[in-house]
């Protein structure tokens, strides 16, 4: 089905930012260009003969391109072409491509389409590409959005802390935070900084203008959580990428109800660390340690070492575990003196709840919960 304005229909934007996306165009076809050299195959030293026979892409007339490599790079860097044994994969910041001011703009349907069509015209100029990379694939994919909140980045350290799968980078402009794995994570960091750090006007943005990006990093990843999808079936279902947005963040950060974040998993006296014990679950550490309290741990195992060789118990004496989890328990306990570092969370976990979803009306939590597991794929 082709995009079009309804009578009486005004399509409205995307609610967040397309930006870096990684495009795969399987058995190319390029016009030969000096823009796009290609490198002649490896040969063997002592036959002579070449070790590779890669077919990179094909003209127009049906004539094999061959070589071990080709590539392009624009100018200004926002686009960059690859070819190799895999195919063609074309990287850009669809943002930066459309608004060079700043990475943040929010598409219809039909810009979307138009913004796809000047990409497709500039490769054609540049590197005389004739096939249509609406029929390409995504490799990967960046989500954001942002929002202005209460207190600097540095303020919510704790809230992204205490996730599974968090670290932190230190970047020129200021720290980024990390939530998750090679294949998807979130990004999270301040937007202002960044866009100032870069040279860019941010005379209208406020302060504490903090970016969530969600980031599907490769093509088994993107398959998995958008489907075997081209570029055209996303931009004629171009508000889906709200709703895998969504549901990134709740993987990785928003996996409890809110209300319920901090209600034990048992209604009667029984440890909590038995009880996840029993039931095989492993992230009882972040509830029980991080959640419930420091001193909470010490009254109920007398002390650190009785505490260890209960972990050694659900980890086996031979894991590294036990002592991983005593080391960063000391770390947060000395980072938190107060032991109060739930009522430090919960008002984090709260705001930045309701400033992402909530507030706008944009999520359906039910509706998530019933998708959550399609990315575990």
């Amino acid at each position: 089905m082709e995009i079009r304005t309804l009578l009486g229909h005004i399509p409205q934007p995307l609610d967040l930012t397309v930006d870096t996306i990684y495009l795969m165009v399987d058995n190319p076809i390029c016009v030969p260009s000096s823009n796009l050299p290609i490198l002649p195959n490896k040969v063997d030293p002592t036959t002579g003969e070449e070790i590779e026979n890669t077919v990179l892409y094909t003209t127009p007339d049906g004539e094999e391109k061959v070589g071990s490599y080709a590539s392009y790079k624009s100018n200004n860097d926002i686009l960059t072409v690859k070819i190799n044994k895999r195919g063609m994969k074309i990287e850009l910041s669809l943002a930066w491509f459309l608004n060079n001011k700043r990475n943040i703009i929010h598409l219809t349907p039909i810009e979307a389409k138009e913004a796809f069509e000047r990409l497709q015209g500039e490769l054609e100029s540049e590197i005389g590409l004739k096939s249509n990379i609406l029929d390409a694939k995504f490799a990967r994919l960046d989500l954001a959005r942002e929002i202005k909140t209460d207190k600097p980045l540095r303020e919510y350290v704790p809230l992204f802390s205490n996730r599974e799968y968090y670290r932190s980078k230190k970047k020129r402009f200021d720290d980024t935070h990390y939530i998750g794995n090679n294949s998807h994570t979130i990004a999270i960091y301040d937007k202002k900084n960044h866009l100032v750090h870069k040279g860019k006007d941010v005379s209208d943005l406020p302060d504490n203008f903090i970016r969530f990006e969600y980031r599907l990093y490769n093509k088994d990843k993107c398959k998995a959580v958008i489907g075997d999808k081209t570029v055209s079936d996303i931009i004629n279902n171009w508000h889906s990428l709200e709703k895998i947005f969504n549901q990134g963040l709740r993987y990785f950060f928003f996996k409890e109800d809110p209300f319920d974040f901090f209600t034990p998993t048992v209604d009667n006296e029984k440890d909590r660390l038995i009880h996840h014990k029993n039931t095989g679950n492993n992230y009882w550490y972040k509830d029980y340690v991080e959640l419930a309290g420091y001193s909470e741990v010490l009254r109920k195992f007398g002390s650190l070492e009785k505490f260890e060789m209960a972990l050694k118990e659900v980890f086996g004496k031979g894991s590294r575990e036990p002592k991983k989890k005593i080391n960063r328990y000391l770390k947060l306990r000395n980072q938190y003196p107060s032991d109060d570092l739930k009522s430090i969370i919960e008002p984090l976990y709260a705001e930045i709840m309701w400033k992402l979803f909530i507030a706008d009306g944009c999520w359906n939590y039910e509706e998530d919960q019933e998708n959550l597991v399609y990315l575990k794929k």
